[in-house]
C-alpha cells in the first residue's frame, strides 16, 4: 500500500492487517509527512509512531504558546500561517505533522523580533530574503517579514498580507481563511519547483470542511494569479483521495500528477533533490549557470545573506567562498544533488506540472 492509497484508507474508515517491514512503511511515510496515518489504518503496530507524533505536536504548540506570550507582552504584531493553523482544524492534529513554526509579523517590527528572540534563547540558525530561522528545544520557528522573497513575480500581491489579517486578542492576528487558502495555493506552486507530497491536499479539503470560504473571492483572485487550473487539479486529487468533489473540482486523470508527488515527497525528500529547483535550472539554460546563480547571487540575495560584506567590494571573495562551502556541504550538498539529477528526468517533471497548471 503506497501514502496515495493509505489516504484513500483513511478517508474510507478502513483498517487492514499491516504485513511487510514495518521500518520501511514508516520510513516511506515520513517522506510524504503522513506516518501518523499508519496507526489509523494498521492499529497498534504503529502506536509508537502516533504518539510520537503526538509529543512532537504538543511541543510545538507549547513553543508557539510561548511565542505569541513574547510577542504580545512586546506589541509586536504577529499571526501564524501553514501549519501552525493547518493542523488546529484536523479532526486528530497529530495527523498534520509539521517540521516548524511559521510566524509573520510587520515588516517595521521584524528586526526588534528578531533581537527579542535571541534574547530569549532562540538561537539563530539562518536567513533567506523573507525570514529568519531559530532553534529553541530542538523545535525550527521561521520568523517572517513577508511571505515570499522580494524578487518573486507574486511578492506584490502578497506585500500587505496584514490588511487580510483580523486581530484576535492583544498582538495576536489571524490571517482570514479565504486568503489563507489562496496563499497555500500559492506556496504549493512554488514548492512543486523541488517536487512536494500528497500532504498539501488534505489541507484544502480540511480548509473546505472547517471555514465558511469565500469561493468567489478565491476564483477571482486565483484567476487574475494565473492559478486556475491548478486550483482545479488540486480539486480533483482531493477528490481522488477523499471522495468529496469540492466546488472547484474538474473531471480530468489526475494520477500522473498524483504519482510524480509520490515519487518527491514533501519538498522532494523522497528523491533528495529537495533543495533543487527543477523549474530554475530549466531557466537557467544549464546545471552549471544554475550553481553559478546561486554562487554569486543578485543584489537582494547578497543584501540579505551578507548584509555587512556586501556593501565591501574587496570582501567579496571571502562572501563567495562561504558560499561555496554552504552549497558543498551545509546545505544538503547542493552540489552532489545537482549532479545526480538527469536533465531528461527534469524534463518530464517539468512537463506534467505544466499539464495539471504549475506555473512559474
Amino acid at each position: 500500500m503506497n501514502s496515495f492509497e493509505l489516504l484513500q484508507a483513511y478517508f474510507k474508515k478502513e483498517t487492514f492487517e499491516f504485513e511487510g517491514d514495518p521500518k520501511e512503511a514508516i520510513a516511506r511515510e515520513n517522506k510524504q509527512s503522513l506516518a501518523p496515518y499508519l496507526y489509523y489504518v494498521y492499529g497498534d503496530r504503529f502506536l509508537n509512531v502516533y504518539l510520537g507524533a503526538t509529543l512532537i505536536q504538543e511541543k510545538f504548540y507549547s513553543l508557539q504558546k510561548e511565542l505569541t506570550s513574547l510577542f504580545n507582552a512586546n506589541s509586536i504584531d504577529h499571526f501564524y500561517i501553514k501549519g501552525s493553523v493547518l493542523s488546529r482544524i484536523y479532526p486528530d492534529s497529530t495527523l498534520r505533522t509539521r517540521g516548524d513554526i511559521d510566524v509573520l509579523v510587520r515588516e517595521s517590527d521584524y528586526k526588534r523580533a528578531a533581537k527579542i528572540l535571541e534574547e530569549n534563547d532562540y538561537h539563530f540558525e539562518g536567513e533567506c530574503n523573507h525570514h529568519k530561522g531559530f532553534m529553541k528545544n530542538n523545535l525550527e520557528v521561521e520568523l517572517h517579514r513577508t511571505v515570499c522573497d522580494d524578487n518573486d513575480s507574486f511578492s506584490s500581491y502578497f506585500k500587505d498580507i496584514f490588511n487580510h489579517a483580523t486581530r484576535v486578542s492583544d498582538s495576536l492576528y489571524e490571517l482570514e481563511p479565504s486568503f489563507h487558502y489562496i496563499y497555500l495555493i500559492y506556496h504549493l506552486n512554488r514548492h512543486l519547483k523541488s517536487g512536494e507530497g500528497l500532504r498539501s491536499f488534505i489541507d484544502f479539503y480540511y480548509m473546505d470542511s472547517k471555514y465558511n470560504l469565500d469561493y468567489d473571492f478565491i476564483e477571482g483572485e486565483l484567476e487574475k494569479l494565473g492559478f486556475t487550473k491548478l486550483y482545479h487539479s488540486i480539486c480533483a486529487a482531493i477528490y481522488a483521495i477523499t471522495g468529496k468533489k469540492l466546488r472547484g473540482y474538474a473531471d480530468i486523470d489526475i494520477m500522473p500528477l498524483i504519482n510524480s508527488l509520490l515519487e518527491t515527497g514533501v519538498h522532494g525528500i523522497n528523491t533528495g533533490f529537495e533543495l533543487i529547483d527543477k523549474r530554475d535550472i530549466k531557466k537557467s539554460g544549464s546545471k552549471l549557470k544554475y550553481l553559478l546563480n546561486k554562487l554569486f547571487m543578485d543584489k537582494d540575495t547578497r543584501r540579505v545573506l551578507y548584509p555587512r560584506l556586501s556593501k565591501i567590494y574587496i570582501l567579496y571573495p571571502v562572501m563567495w567562498c562561504h558560499r561555496l562551502f554552504i552549497l558543498l556541504f551545509k546545505r544538503k550538498g547542493r552540489l552532489k544533488q545537482l549532479m545526480r539529477i538527469d536533465n531528461e528526468a527534469i524534463d518530464e517533471t517539468l512537463n506534467v506540472y505544466n499539464k495539471y497548471g504549475v506555473i512559474d
